[in-house]
């Protein structure tokens, strides 16, 4: 048996395909007055089936009998027959089985009646909704449903009255601030895209776009907008994602002229320039670093409006920086140099366990260095290497770290916080056994512990005990 898995636009079809089986979309625009001799051996067909704008006085697939209708590619129709003015017969296999009504679209100009249809010709819908318009007191023509591409500047006087559009809407150079007036309109597509939003300068609030109901093959929406910074919320991006089928920063960064701020060490300053100069989404020109710092006492959360850094991310001796999850929408590092310094380097984090950066799709100059205490999982190490086969990747460079790991899987887990900020394990209730100490005072304890006063002249502030047989005790 032939099989083929694409979808076809009818021009580029030669009599070179030999096939039976057919995945995909079958899009039949414009052909001429008779289909290629080959069509009329497919068998099988899974996807579905659009006849638009064409000549033909007959469309005959004589040997397909099986039609499996492809949701995903398709919605929401199997079978299209759209402004086919010629068209007077429809022949499939005589054991073919229509799909249920709803799946099927007669619209438009046509020649086709019952008896012309094969097979069960009286099982095939043949109303057509085009049409569906009046003319006004005022003498101006009001439709419920329009077919086809539709500009909005031609039909945005017809919105109040108008329902369904099946085809698409080219939302394009308006002054609109909001959709509000389309919230209750149906959009059908026959081909991806069926909404195109672009070059819309004074587009504040996108939130009556999900209240439209736009249906057909993936991506629906096509989003590209020029003109003055355009930023919204978070939700409304991911929402825009959902239905553009990109990355939320990527979305935002097609319309935000983006704001450069000189690359430097990280500190409060930094932070405080990028919440006032960066509305959406900055570029940093130069290396950012990010070192020393008790992660648990600052707010990260401006740097979540970087992008692109031009240079490059060092991330070195932090303290509770469990993850990277700050700089969740850069999407580009590039080291506009020739150095052979690694684009991206990070170490001495003994708290962190999550190096992932989602919608980093970017990643130029030599390649990166990640040191970690926690063993990469094969998602972060994948991300990385996605960039550079020459990634790499070192575990443990933290002294006695990997002493630490053991002792956590080992022993039930207390917090104590304390000056310095160093760590103690203890394996035994009555006697203390130091397994790891670079210090006279701890912040983290593991193992069964029993507290009472003996203890108050080693520990100052606050003793919490991860265990029920023990309490927790606050000393002065």
């Amino acid at each position: 048996m032939k099989f083929m898995d694409v979808s076809i636009y009818m021009p580029y079809m030669t009599e070179g395909y030999n096939c039976e089986t057919f995945v995909g979309h079958l899009w039949i625009e414009n052909p001429n007055r008779t289909l290629p001799v080959f069509m009329r051996k497919l068998r099988v067909l899974i996807g579905c089936i659009t006849l638009i704008n064409s000549d033909l006085r007959e469309f005959s697939l004589p040997s397909l009998h099986l039609l499996f209708y492809d949701q995903r590619i398709c919605d929401p129709y199997a079978l299209r027959f759209v402004n086919n003015s010629r068209l007077g017969r429809i022949t499939f296999h005589r054991n073919f089985k229509w799909p249920k009504e709803h799946l099927i679209l007669v619209t438009g100009q046509h020649r086709l009646t019952s008896e012309r249809i094969t097979p069960n010709g009286e099982s095939f819908p043949l109303q057509s909704r085009v049409g569906d318009c009046r003319i006004d007191e005022k003498g101006e023509e009001r439709c419920t449903m329009l077919y086809g591409t539709w500009d909005y500047n031609k039909i945005s006087n017809q919105l109040h009255t108008l329902r369904t559009i099946e085809g698409r809407l080219v939302i394009d150079n308006t002054n609109l601030t909001d959709f509000s007036e389309l919230e209750n309109l149906t959009i059908i597509g026959l081909r991806p895209h069926a909404l195109a939003v672009k070059r819309n300068p004074n587009l504040t609030d996108v939130s009556s776009l999900f209240k439209m109901n736009i249906k057909g093959p993936t991506p629906r929406v096509e989003w590209s907008l020029d003109g003055k910074e355009w930023c919204h919320s978070e939700a409304d991006l991911q929402l825009l994602s959902r239905l553009t089928g990109e990355t939320a920063v990527s979305l935002a960064f097609h319309v935000a002229f983006a704001t450069s701020i000189s690359g430097r060490v990280l500190d409060q300053g930094f932070l405080d320039e990028l919440k006032e100069r960066c509305k959406c989404f900055c570029v940093i020109q130069g290396d950012l670093v990010i070192k020393g710092l008790d992660a648990s006492t600052i707010d990260l959360s401006p740097l979540r409006r970087i992008h692109a850094i031009n240079g490059r991310l060092r991330i070195f001796n932090n303290t509770r920086l469990h993850s990277l999850s700050f700089l969740e929408n850069l999407a580009r590092i590039i080291n506009p140099t020739d150095s052979p310094e690694p684009v991206i380097e990070i170490h001495g984090n003994k708290d962190l366990a999550d190096v992932y950066l989602k919608n980093l799709h970017e990643l130029r100059g030599s390649a990166g260095e990640i040191y970690t205490t926690w063993e990469l999982d094969q998602r972060q190490q994948y991300k990385y290497k996605s960039f550079s086969t020459s990634a790499h990747f070192y575990v443990g460079d933290i002294p006695n770290y990997f002493i630490e790991r053991e002792a956590k899987s080992k022993y039930p887990v207390s917090e104590v916080e304390f000056r310095n900020g160093s760590a103690c394990f203890f394996s035994s209730r009555t006697k203390w056994r130091t397994l790891v100490s670079s210090s006279e005072t701890c912040r983290h304890v593991y193992g069964d512990v029993e507290v009472d006063g003996v203890f108050f002249e080693y520990f100052r502030g606050k003793l919490t005990v991860g265990s029920s047989h023990f309490r927790i005790v606050l000393i002065d």
